[in-house]
């Protein structure tokens, strides 16, 4: 029986102080895929740099990153069989260093003894799903870049368009012969990318989602829990071992519970109700707005840029819009933090046509996506 854990990369990444050369012996997951999967993996992270690093006006937040200016589009982790150009590199393991990596460490203790003993680990397999690799082992050299999933509408539609990223997680469930897959990611825009379903028929593997034994925490709020799970399960330090585990098993050390249910994705902290609905609403609506703003030239260069600092900078451009953005953002605060009930349905209506607004706008200016944002 062999099982799979797959999680996330993080935007937090060490920088290139302790990094090295490309390690080209290093276990990857193309070296388990056919040579028109390989094709694929590298087509899509040569389009992934493209996005990310191409000068024009829609792209200008992340291309202007110095991390992504400095990336070596023609390395052999984006392009199968180049060695042009010098980068530098670490194993995904150590590059990564969010709340998941973090606690994951914290477990495992010394990182370079755990990549070292876990490359002949046949059972027990540690994925991470990127934005900009798609795919990668634990130990495959990458470089410092950044690429968020949730803010790159472009990427999402890369990873998913034509099932991709499915595709390439059954191709290496095929190959390594996993049959148990323990979905760790947490965070909704990354789990939305695979298509669980196709999974399950295709392998015919059983599914694990992690929730929150207490049901008071979700989301990448769970990401620590799941860093600490993983540690235990994949160093033999839980009291049971990845291959024992049923639906509905609890890992008490870490606080969470698996289950073959996929969870809802509802910001922490809010009672399971309607109230949870609307919130899940007002933050979609705020991140397409931040969608917008980027596509007008209000572009997120720092993390102390603010929505709020954005939109008074695009006022100038079209004030009713702008008052439009600046109330769903104010709505979105209320009812994630302040509500202690449902919104009333005046002020629902009130965003909603707000939204519409904005999206009309949108439209007419070519910036148009079709957003979830039902309500």
């Amino acid at each position: 029986m062999s099982n799979l854990i797959l999680t996330i990369c993080s935007n937090s990444k060490r920088s290139n102080e302790e990094a090295h050369e490309y390690d080209h012996g290093a276990w990857k997951v193309r070296d388990t895929l056919s040579e028109d999967m390989m094709r694929k993996v590298h087509n899509i992270r040569k389009r992934s740099v493209e996005h990310i690093t191409k000068p024009n006006r829609e792209w200008q937040f992340f291309n202007t990153i110095p991390l992504n200016k400095a990336l070596n589009k023609h390395g052999p982790d984006i392009l199968q069989g180049k060695k042009e150009g010098r980068a530098i590199y670490l194993p995904a393991l150590k590059r990564y260093k969010g709340r998941f990596y973090r606690e994951f460490e914290s477990v495992v203790g010394d990182m370079d003894m755990f990549i070292e003993t876990s490359k002949d680990d046949v059972e027990n397999h540690l994925l991470i799903v990127s934005g900009l690799y798609g795919l990668l082992t634990p130990f495959e050299s990458i470089q410092e870049y950044e690429c968020n999933v949730p803010e790159e509408p472009k990427i999402k539609r890369l990873l998913k368009g034509n099932g991709f990223l499915t595709e390439l997680v059954i191709s290496y469930m095929e190959k390594t012969k996993i049959n148990r897959i323990f979905d760790f990611m947490a965070d909704d825009s990354y789990r939305r990318l695979i298509d669980w379903r196709q999974i399950k028929e295709k392998t015919g593997s059983k599914i694990f989602f992690a929730h929150d034994l207490k049901h008071e925490q979700t989301g990448i709020n769970l990401l620590p829990r799941l860093g600490h799970a993983a540690g235990l399960l994949l160093t033999g330090r839980a009291s049971e071992s990845l291959s024992d585990i049923d639906f509905e098993h609890e890992i008490k050390k870490a606080g969470i519970v698996l289950s073959q249910h996929e969870p809802e994705w509802i910001p922490a902290g809010i009672a399971p109700s309607k109230r949870e609905v609307c919130a899940v609403w007002a933050i979609r609506m705020v991140a397409n707005i931040g969608q917008f703003l980027t596509k007008e030239g209000e572009s997120k260069e720092t993390s102390s840029h603010t929505l709020v600092d954005r939109i008074n900078s695009f006022k100038a451009k079209n004030p009713e819009i702008a008052a439009a953005m600046d109330s769903i953002r104010g709505f979105r605060n209320d009812v994630v933090h302040k509500y202690a009930k449902m919104p009333g349905a005046g002020k629902i209506e009130e965003i909603r046509l707000n939204y519409k607004r904005i999206s009309t706008w949108a439209e007419g200016k070519g910036h148009f996506e079709q957003y979830d944002v039902d309500y």
